[in-house]
C-alpha cells in the first residue's frame, strides 16, 4: 500500500510500506509538531492518489443520484 504525503513544492509524495516518513535534523524541529496524514488510494490509476474518505463520499452521492433517477423513471 502507498500513502500520499503533500509536499508544497511538488504536490503529493507517496510513502512506501515501512519506509521513513520524516527525516530532519532534530535541532531544527519545533518542540511540538502536528502532522496531517490522509490515507489515499494506491491503485487503480483512476483513483490513485485521491483521499479515501472524500472519494467514497462522492461515489455514494453518485450512486444515490443514479438510484433516484431510476426510481423517478419507474425503472425500479
Amino acid at each position: 500500500m502507498v500513502f500520499p504525503l503533500m509536499n508544497a513544492e511538488n504536490g503529493p509524495v507517496f510513502l512506501k510500506d515501512e519506509g521513513p516518513m520524516f527525516a530532519w535534523p532534530s535541532a531544527d524541529l519545533p518542540d511540538e509538531m502536528q502532522f496531517r496524514i490522509q490515507i489515499a488510494f494506491g491503485e487503480p490509476d483512476v483513483v490513485k492518489g485521491k483521499a479515501v474518505v472524500p472519494t467514497l463520499e462522492n461515489m455514494v452521492r453518485i450512486v444515490l443520484e443514479i438510484i433516484e433517477d431510476f426510481e423517478a423513471k419507474g425503472l425500479l
